[in-house]
């Protein structure tokens, strides 16, 4: 960790699971010091599209998802906070069950072995159990072909708000 504060060493930070929203990640960008808020975070290029959800959730230095832009980062020096389970990560969870998607989700490894970046696995417990997720149905099947989520969600009250639910965050540097 000592060598990426100091800016000696960049990282691809490999977080699952997916949830909703990276609500344990939110909080986390909000709580830590700037250094850890300044990590970029890849996103499906339709986010980045979207006109209101760009801008609320820019705030959190979203860049695209694609394999360009995150070798351009890293590049350049940069780190990358990949979610690696994506949209089908997304849709295989739930309050009880946490069901990560890695079988197809190799890309990322390539990556850091081709750039010459170490991988900072981030498991995110809490990050399922905030809001819940409309699993199945059209909407599932269409935002799994359009890799952006469109499905109905929930938390307290069956309202659009987190669960007060234990958050934690877990990173481990070799």
């Amino acid at each position: 960790r000592k060598e990426w504060e100091s800016g000696k060493k960049n990282y691809i930070f490999a977080a699952q699971p997916h949830g909703v929203l990276s609500f344990v990640g939110m909080c986390l960008a909000i709580s830590e010091p700037a250094d850890v808020a300044r990590v970029p975070t890849a996103t499906a290029s339709v986010v980045l599209k979207t006109p209101i959800l760009k801008n609320v959730m820019g705030i959190f230095n979203l860049v695209d998802a694609s394999a360009a832009s995150l070798k351009r980062i890293l590049r350049k020096g940069g780190s990358i906070l990949i979610y690696i389970g994506g949209i089908a990560e997304l849709f295989k969870s739930c309050r009880t069950e946490e069901r990560l998607y890695l079988k197809k989700r190799k890309g990322f490894i390539k990556m850091a072995l081709r750039e010459g970046v170490d991988v900072v696995p981030i498991y995110l417990f809490g990050n399922t159990s905030v809001l819940s997720v409309l699993k199945h149905g059209p909407l599932a099947a269409l935002s799994r072909k359009i890799q952006a989520s469109l499905t109905w969600f929930w938390g307290r009250w069956y309202l659009p708000i987190p669960r007060d639910e234990k958050l934690i965050c877990c990173l481990l540097f070799a």
